[in-house]
């Protein structure tokens, strides 16, 4: 993998296959020093590596949401529920409500990475 690229990896979260879950948590957990999860929704996770990873979240907080609205999905959630200390990922899923962006439960207006 290239140094600034981003690994997707298919099938993630899709209850047909929970041992490919399985398998990108483990690596994840056994490899944090070289791949980040970044990005996931729709069975999909993005993976980069550390070095690239806040490019990646500023990125998503600052303009994935109005891309992809310009493209037409306008039925779309992005969600960043934790704190960077916990898991610095964003998730993506249908629509909450009003939210194109739903932050922290205590203040979905705070979006932290």
């Amino acid at each position: 993998m290239a140094v600034e690229g981003i690994l997707c990896v298919d099938d993630f979260l899709n209850p047909r296959y929970p041992q490919l879950t399985y398998a990108v948590c483990t690596l994840l957990e056994k490899h944090r020093a070289e791949l980040q999860m970044f990005l996931c929704g729709f069975n999909k996770a993005f993976l980069v590596r550390p070095n690239a990873l806040f490019r990646h979240l500023r990125f998503v907080k600052e303009d994935l949401g109005t891309e992809l609205t310009l493209l037409g999905m306008k039925e779309i959630t992005i969600y960043k529920t934790d704190y960077p200390s916990v898991l610095n990922c964003f998730g993506i899923g249908s629509s909450w409500g009003d939210f194109l962006y739903y932050g922290l439960d205590e203040d979905p207006t705070q979006v932290l990475i």
